[in-house]
């Protein structure tokens, strides 16, 4: 089914309760452990181009779900430095993620796996793109003297 120009099929993977039961359980968990595990500031601003890349595109294509999502999430946390508590969370979201990895690949076309690919990608990516970024201004922000005007807005 076809989901162009419709962003509630889109979000109810076209009224499949076991794809709404499996994907959201996931994004919840790989989102939460995707924010918190750097600025969540940051981390929200980069979680929401996600959302708004996963529902333009298939506003405009027609596919339907929130998989892209969780796989830019998993993809980003990858990278991030876990300990303790958040470590534990991290390898059980790790096993839901690779779970549900598997099971689209047993039972969805080709193009979801490949979609699936590119997002985790997408997400590891963008946490490095991020993580450069911020680099680049605590770099910047050292070599200025500190009453100058653009070191007290940073």
């Amino acid at each position: 089914m076809s989901c162009t120009g419709d962003l509630l099929c889109v979000l109810t993977y076209a009224g499949s309760r076991v794809d709404v039961a499996i994907n959201y359980t996931v994004l919840f968990a790989t989102a939460a452990l995707f924010i918190f595990g750097g600025p969540p500031k940051r981390r929200a601003a980069i979680l929401s181009f996600f959302a708004a890349f996963q529902l333009g595109l298939c506003y405009v294509i027609g596919c339907a779900g929130v998989s892209i999502i969780w796989c830019a999430c998993a993809g980003g946390g990858a990278l991030d430095h876990h300990r303790g508590l958040r470590l534990v969370a991290f390898r059980v979201v790790s096993a839901a993620v690779v779970a549900a990895l598997i099971y689209y690949a047993m039972v969805a076309e080709a193009i979801t796996d490949i979609a699936h690919v590119c997002a985790l990608t997408m997400g590891f990516l963008a946490v490095q793109a991020d993580e450069a970024y911020s680099r680049r201004i605590e770099e910047d922000y050292e070599e200025l003297p500190a009453g100058t005007p653009r070191a007290r807005m940073l």
